[in-house]
């Protein structure tokens, strides 16, 4: 029997792509090896979600790397990025996220010998489907395929064709069946969850979904994932009770995209800054201790020096835990140029990265309770507390566990901590 080794990144939609391509061929017999160097065949679930030529470099380091062994391309692959991919390589195989229920049948042509374009639409639930998880103690729930917003920075909605949010009886079933598999916390996740059945009516259903799933009488922790400006204006009061709930990590992930409300326009943001700042601003006042995420675009159209310098003015307002920074991959003829692009990303990850260890500074000597999640290096484990704050500490844990500990040092990432 062939083994099978699958790679995939910190996407929250990508893990559930590999999460099921594991259940799938793990219940047709096929062996997943965790080392890279053991499997005869390679699937890495790749993500072009912001920038596509990142994903293409990554490609061809891939095929680079591993000349003997068979390949598939596993993910959010449209058919537009197909003739990109096949400059790279002839013989991987490439199986987009709506095609993922055939991955034995693309795994058998590929032992074959034969390249397989898995790619063309078809609308694939990704409920209720075989899952070996990559954590086995958190549980990914999907709300959608996609999201309602076409950003121009943003390759992903050119792999789908339009958003259907799953039904809510669906996505409560899946968190009873993550729970019942011995799940401690629950990710609920999508492009946009602010956006979950938008499709149906002017506001999102996501605050009455959350209510459900906090109402389950099981101990767990839930973490939301990335919202918008946009879609939570409507709800944010209910959003903020719900984020006061003792099982809500208190975890914010809200993109800025930009400081410039001209750039927010041609993002097709809509919204502003000042949306931006009142809700982030509403939060703090209302969830003490909240890790806020953040997300900004560099060097897209229409950014000059003003418009660049407006989006450091409000990182260093606002002050984030984290920023995301992406270079954008707009193909407008008004591009800022490439040198510029990169000395902007390194101004804001330079100032981003103190802000984030002066914030990690004000849990010195903070005790409380973490669950481990992580396995790190040596006899260290990660463990996340109340705002999803990452705690290292070292002993003989295991993934799950909940643990007494006393932060005694920080740095830019991370807390570490000595159990009590």
């Amino acid at each position: 029997m062939h083994t099978i080794h699958i790679m995939s990144n910190p996407c929250s939609l990508n893990n559930v792509h590999a999460e099921q391509i594991a259940g799938l061929l793990h219940i047709h017999g096929f062996i997943i090896e965790k080392n890279i160097k053991a499997a005869d065949i390679l699937i890495s679930v790749v993500c072009p979600v912001i920038d596509e030529l990142t994903m293409l470099v990554e490609i061809k380091q891939l095929i680079k790397a591993h000349k003997k062994k068979k390949i598939i391309l596993a993910g959010c692959l449209s058919q537009k990025m197909v003739p990109q991919v096949r400059k790279i390589t002839h013989t991987a195989s490439l199986v987009s996220s709506h095609n993922i229920s055939g991955i034995v049948g693309v795994v058998e042509e590929v032992i074959n010998g034969n390249a397989i374009d898995a790619v063309s639409y078809q609308e694939e639930r990704k409920l209720h489907q075989p899952r070996v998880r990559i954590n086995p103690f958190s549980g990914i729930i999907p709300l959608q395929p996609s999201c309602d917003h076409h950003c121009p920075y943003c390759e992903f909605h050119l792999s789908q064709k339009h958003i259907v949010s799953y039904k809510k009886e669906d996505i409560l079933k899946e968190v009873h069946t993550a729970l019942r598999d011995g799940c401690k916390e629950i990710i609920v996740a999508s492009h946009d969850v602010s956006s979950y059945a938008t499709e149906e009516i002017w506001r999102s259903s996501l605050p009455e979904l959350l209510k459900e799933i906090l109402a389950i009488d099981h101990p767990f922790k839930l973490r939301m994932g990335k919202l918008n400006v946009k879609n939570i204006k409507p709800i944010l009061d209910e959003l903020i009770e719900i984020f006061k709930s003792d099982k809500v990590y208190k975890y914010l992930f809200l993109p800025l995209l930009s400081g410039n409300d001209a750039v927010l326009n041609t993002l097709e943001a809509g919204y502003t800054v000042d949306d931006f700042r009142n809700i982030i601003n509403r939060f703090r006042t209302e969830i003490p201790n909240l890790t806020i995420a953040t997300e900004v675009v560099i060097g897209h159209p229409g950014e000059n020096v003003e418009g660049f310098n407006e989006s450091l003015e409000v990182i260093r307002e606002m002050r984030p835990d984290s920023v995301s920074i992406t270079k954008s991959e707009s193909k407008h003829t008004e591009r800022v140029e490439e040198n510029v692009v990169k000395d902007r990303m390194r101004i804001i990850h330079d100032i981003s990265k103190n802000i984030s260890r002066m914030n990690n500074e004000r849990w010195l000597d903070w005790q409380g309770e973490i669950l481990i999640d992580e396995r790190g290096k040596g006899d260290s484990w990660v463990g996340r507390n109340f705002s999803y704050k990452p705690v290292m500490v070292n002993g003989d844990y295991s993934l799950g566990q909940t643990v007494q500990v006393k932060v005694i040092t920080t740095d830019v990432n991370q807390l570490k901590a000595e159990r009590i």
